[in-house]
């Protein structure tokens, strides 16, 4: 080809190139960050990417994506806003949080440690954790830290203490591990249940082992030796002032583009899910994965163990988890990788070891799904494999058992139904006598109404409990405004105590509506603050006890018309039935929390 034919195709391939960034501009404004390579099967990457995003500009803030090989960067580009309002452009310097995807840091951590001796995957954890750390085991099966990188250490979900509004209540990881423990309710290495808490301890046992803090411990081994010069990792980020600057002017929006505010928050389990960056970071540390020769190791043979399957589904030979990265299956591809998602940041580090190509994905979208999870298939490929034809009752493994919150358990049972063809890949199996639906991410064990029949009925009573006091409530209202019109005094004895009756069901419901909304929002209260809000709960149950016997003595002792007694009795029975559900779902257990 000679040079005047060369220039002639160049040209023609950058006013095409031009054309594309002019039709995405009209829908949203793009910043072009590097140039598109024509490479392989993805030569044409960038402009199906542009397309897609220009499909779905309606329900678009903003969004950085990266895709590269071994090689260099293939497509980067900006799209959308950090601030919609004020139409303020997602650039290559914004950055936004990685949620989830931070925990890769700790499994690559973990692994520089094994790799120097320091941390044997297989030993017992307590062997680097402080004398009686752990107190609530239920196993005598040690829990190992490869149970922590396949996450099926056994234990329950946690929620609390996870996340704050307020720097100020940001307690260190020695100090929120100890006072928040959840329950082990599997055996070791049983059950696949995701868990941030899990993942927690593993970094607080690289501070153990290296005798740094965690965040120290990554910026020194890898930020800086990958030249990631835009990350924050620490909880606060204090580590970065530019990040942190940058950050507080990242607006976060709903999938619907609706504003969240505030529009941040502090991750205390900061190792699992805090990590905050631009995109360009975010794909140096994905594409250092990419080579066995990548500075994160010092061996080639720790970065293949790294990526030697630790985990998989049921018994089947097909991979579920690579040492902390989880296998995606739901592309044409065998990708890895990990997704993430924060209070108002979405992402995806998605790897295909096998072409030696990557995705990054980073919204400021809270649980986004069309560019994080399906906006890949347009590099790997759509799903088209198999899945275990399962439907029916299923609840999560990753779910709470214990404590004043395990009610969530209730709200993990859902219908399990198979798309057809199948999204993803999922394995039935009964394995350890727990007949479960292994997806990935975790598993889901198959129930019936039997199981949850139970807990139906208890709460169902209290439902009805509550309908018959809302009731009588409005009702007598309703008498004591016709009575005040009348000028009537209504004399009914223990009008107060019916009065008193009445009301206190509704405590629970009430404290129960001010806490579950900043449980899930990540603007926490203090651990002190969920405690004593269970204690009203508590007093309340004891409160209620005592207006029952006291019922009872004095329905015995002083005559009054059947049809009070009955109302009476019915206001007693609604109490009782109250404090059966607290007693049943552990609600007044302020101790438990």
């Amino acid at each position: 080809m000679n040079q005047s034919t060369r220039f002639r195709k160049q040209c023609m391939a950058l006013g095409i190139l031009m054309i594309c960034l002019l039709a995405a501009q009209i829908v949203l404004p793009v910043n072009v960050m590097a140039q598109e390579q024509n490479t392989g099967g993805v030569q044409d990457i960038g402009s199906r990417i542009e397309e897609y995003v220009e499909e779905h500009a309606d329900t678009t803030a903003g969004m950085s994506v990266s895709v590269f090989n071994g090689d260099g960067i293939l497509y980067q580009n900006c799209f959308g806003y950090i601030d919609v309002q004020n139409e303020i452009p997602v650039t290559e310097d914004t950055v936004m949080e990685w949620g989830s995807v931070s925990k890769l840091l700790v499994w690559i951590s973990v692994m520089q440690l094994v790799e120097q001796g320091k941390i044997d995957l297989e030993a017992d954890i307590n062997t680097y954790l402080p004398e009686n750390f752990l107190q609530n085991r239920a196993y005598d099966v040690p829990v190992t830290m490869l149970n922590l990188l396949n996450h099926n250490a056994g234990f329950e979900e946690s929620v609390v203490g996870m996340a704050t509004g307020r720097e100020e209540r940001i307690t260190p990881l020695e100090e929120f591990l100890r006072t928040v423990q959840p329950r082990q309710v599997f055996e070791p290495g049983a059950v696949c249940a995701y868990s941030n808490w899990s993942t927690t301890l593993a970094a607080y046992i690289v501070e153990q082992v290296s005798g740094m803090s965690y965040d120290e411990y990554v910026r020194k081994n890898i930020f800086e030796p990958l030249g990631m010069n835009d990350s924050s990792i620490r909880a606060d980020v204090s580590d970065h002032a530019g990040v942190k600057e940058r950050r507080m002017q990242l607006k976060i929006y709903t999938g619907d583009v609706k504003e969240i505010t505030p529009n941040m928050s502090y991750i205390v389990m900061y190792p699992a899910g805090m990590c905050i960056s631009t995109i360009g970071d975010m794909q140096k540390f994905a594409q250092s994965l990419l080579s066995e020769d990548t500075v994160l190791f010092q061996e080639k043979e720790t970065y293949r163990k790294l990526f030697t399957p630790s985990l998989y589904f049921g018994e089947t030979e097909t991979p579920r988890i690579y040492h902390g990265f989880w296998a995606i299956e739901a592309y044409g591809e065998n990708v890895i990788g990990h997704s993430g998602n924060t209070a108002g940041c979405s992402s995806s580090l998605f790897l295909d070891l096998e072409n030696h190509t990557g995705m990054v994905v980073m919204t400021n979208q809270y649980g986004e799904e069309i560019y994080c999870h399906r906006m890949p298939e347009l590099l790997f490929g759509p799903y088209g494999g198999t899945a275990s034809g399962y439907t029916g009752m299923v609840m999560a493994a990753r779910t709470i058992f214990h404590g004043p919150l395990k009610l969530y358990r209730l709200f993990s049972v859902s219908e399990f139904v198979q798309e057809n063809p199948p999204l993803s890949f999922d394995v039935r199996t009964d394995a350890d006598g727990i007949d479960r639906i292994s997806c990935p991410y975790g598993d889901y064990l198959v129930v019936g109404f039997g199981d949850i029949a139970p807990d139906l009925i208890v709460l169902g009573l209290y439902v009805l409990s509550l309908a018959f006091c809302l009731i009588q409530i409005i009702r007598c209202l309703i008498m004591g405004l016709v009575n005040r019109v009348r000028h009537k005094k209504d004399k009914k004895p223990m009008r107060l105590w019916c009065t008193a009756g009445l009301l206190l069901p509704f405590i629970p419901v009430a404290v129960f509506a001010l806490m579950i909304p900043t449980l899930f929002n990540f603007h926490q209260w203090t651990h002190f603050g969920y405690q004593a809000a269970l204690f009203v709960v508590f007093v309340t149950a004891l409160a209620m006890a005592g207006m029952i016997v006291s019922a009872i003595v004095r329905l015995r002792a002083y005559p009054m018309k059947k049809s009070r007694k009955g109302y009476i009795s019915a206001v007693s029975v609604c109490m009782t039935l109250t404090i059966v559900n607290i007693i049943y779902w552990d609600w007044g257990m302020f101790w438990m929390i």
